[in-house]
């Protein structure tokens, strides 16, 4: 591989539509093979002091679970192409629900972010998750398979007007030709 990344986020745009958030990225593959990467949110934190966001497409950095839970959904995934791009949206909550010491439960709101950070993981191979167990559970067979994380940090959300209404009385019928 080359200094330059193989695999980049080269676009994103977060919108609120005052109901939930929308991620549009846009991923490019500049390397000769097709790539493959997660394709749904996998961990969303927000730190209200600095209003930042980010949104997670991979399992890099996640603690492994205490447990190995009964069964285990496969996160989708989708491919690049070699030398092209793809672009996928995924829905955002506008809050984020934290439990705290206490315990109470805090709501965050995720749609106030001045700054977006996006990870995406990627492989340069297809994952398929072992059913007998060898190597973990899903989140430890995913964090093998990803072979980097694509980064990319944008500055604050757009805010989605609302739909144009039609009018509220129709306008006057013209006079029947006679």
């Amino acid at each position: 591989m080359t200094d330059k990344e193989p695999v980049r986020i080269r676009k994103a745009t977060i919108e609120d539509d005052g109901e939930s958030l929308s991620a549009r990225l846009e991923i490019h593959n500049d390397s000769g093979s097709t790539v493959h990467f997660i394709a749904a949110v996998r961990q969303l934190l927000y730190d209200p002091a600095s209003r930042q966001l980010t949104v997670r497409l991979s399992d890099h950095g996640l603690a492994e679970l205490p447990f190995q839970p009964p069964f285990e959904v496969q996160p989708p995934m989708a491919a690049v192409d070699a030398h092209g791009r793809r672009e996928i949206t995924v829905k955002l909550p506008r809050h984020l629900t934290r439990v705290e010491p206490g315990p109470s439960i805090v709501q965050l709101p995720a749609h106030e972010a001045t700054t977006v950070n996006i990870e995406v993981g990627w492989s340069d191979r297809a994952f398929y998750r072992d059913p007998r167990g060898k190597g973990g559970g899903m989140r430890a067979q995913l964090k093998k398979w990803e072979r980097r994380v694509a980064a990319y940090q944008c500055r604050g959300i757009a805010k989605k007007g609302p739909p144009s209404q039609p009018p509220s009385t129709p306008p006057a019928a013209a006079p029947a030709a006679r």
